[in-house]
């Protein structure tokens, strides 16, 4: 049955990007999978939400005897594929953080990663379902200047990557100074990796602030995470990582601010699924988050917009995933700013596609009529 006037290339989508189907979701795949439908579609869809290798998983654990009666068995093989480079790209880039890692430690530099791959073991248990091209490094301001000192022994070098020369061409300094001041995050590190077989650069983002793409402080915060930071295998690799509650928090403040700005919307950076997964994911694994605890903290710092922001999304693409109970804590006043995309902070462009509708509308960007602010 179609949801909220979904195709039934992106319905099928959907529920092939979800790790955690029911019964019914489960004989409703397999089900579609029988159907003539554009299997061109959904393999970009998938490609571009980052789901492939949930598609694969699911396939393989709950279809794959069937698939000689698949409409589309080369797709199959293109699933495949994906999570396998996905899994390996994941190893190379974990390997990697271990000399980094411990560069930080004999600094006495305290760290934590954030996304990623921690999310990918939590949320997936298995790293090769979460894609990622880049390492988030979640440090306090006050030891930026020392992370970066070791980044630069390391042989990383603040820029982009030319994949002409295979090099990294170094980032001007105004533009690096910019970011810092107005995204609370540091130009992206990067260091080739001519040894690896996927992936051509390891990349390091450091993060310095929980209220990204902001002038916001919020050093006390970040200190008082990293005063609770955990250790945690990833893939047998040990690491330090925020607290589970923590991280909950992060991923909903990084989601709501992606979704809201105009130059993310025209980057098609707001509605990707895997970032709705990575919360949705940590909710559905029992006795990972002390909810409770999570929304008492939530409270405290003032972030309840945000992470309400953020689980209305889960609830409107994934039903009933956040407590009713839970929701009512945290809702906030007003909901118009839901379907708001700002520029700056003036209301450039308001929503009417249903959220779940919208993730799939590739070309939303062209919808936005700039400078057109909506009033009350």
């Amino acid at each position: 049955m179609l949801q909220s006037n979904l195709t039934q290339e992106e319905h099928t989508a959907l529920i092939l990007s979800d790790p955690f189907l029911k019964d019914s979701q489960i004989k409703e795949m397999q089900e579609l999978l029988y159907k003539q439908q554009d299997w061109n579609v959904i393999l970009g869809m998938l490609h571009v939400h980052r789901t492939a290798g949930i598609a694969w998983k699911n396939i393989k654990r709950y279809a794959i005897h069937l698939r000689k009666e698949f409409k589309a068995t080369y797709f199959l093989k293109s699933l495949e594929i994906m999570y396998k480079g996905q899994l390996e790209t994941a190893r190379d880039n974990i390997k990697l953080n271990d000399q980094l890692f411990q560069a930080l430690y004999q600094k006495g530099i305290e760290y934590a990663i954030v996304k990623g791959s921690v999310i990918g073991q939590w949320a997936y248990g298995d790293v090769g379902l979460r894609l990622f091209g880049d390492n988030d490094l979640f440090i306090s301001q006050d030891q930026l200047q020392e992370t970066g000192h070791v980044l630069n022994e390391l042989g990383y070098i603040q820029g982009s990557w030319n994949y002409e020369t295979e090099t990294v061409t170094p980032a001007k300094r105004k533009d690096i100074l910019y970011l810092i001041m107005n995204s609370h995050q540091t130009y992206t590190y990067m260091k080739p990796t001519p040894d690896c077989r996927f992936i051509d650069c390891h990349k390091i983002d450091v993060q310095f602030s929980v209220d990204l793409m902001t002038g916001n402080r919020t050093d006390s915060i970040v200190k008082e995470m990293l005063s609770r930071r955990i250790q945690t295998s990833v893939d047998q690799h040990d690491v330090w990582s925020l607290k589970e509650e923590d991280m909950l928090l992060f991923l909903c403040i990084h989601f709501y601010k992606e979704a809201i700005y105009l130059n993310e919307v025209e980057s098609m950076k707001d509605l990707l699924l895997y970032k709705l997964l990575d919360i949705y994911g940590m909710f559905m694994k029992e006795d990972l988050l002390d909810v409770d605890l999570f929304v008492r903290q939530t409270k405290a710092y003032g972030f309840e917009k945000m992470v309400y922001f953020a689980f209305h999304y889960v609830n409107e693409v994934f039903p009933q995933t956040i407590p009713e109970l839970v929701m009512n804590a945290l809702q906030p006043e007003s909901l118009t700013y839901l379907s708001e995309v700002l520029d700056a902070n003036d209301v450039v462009h308001t929503w009417n596609q249903p959220i779940r509708k919208r993730f799939f509308h590739i070309n939303r960007s062209l919808d936005i009529k700039k400078h057109s602010v909506h009033k009350e």
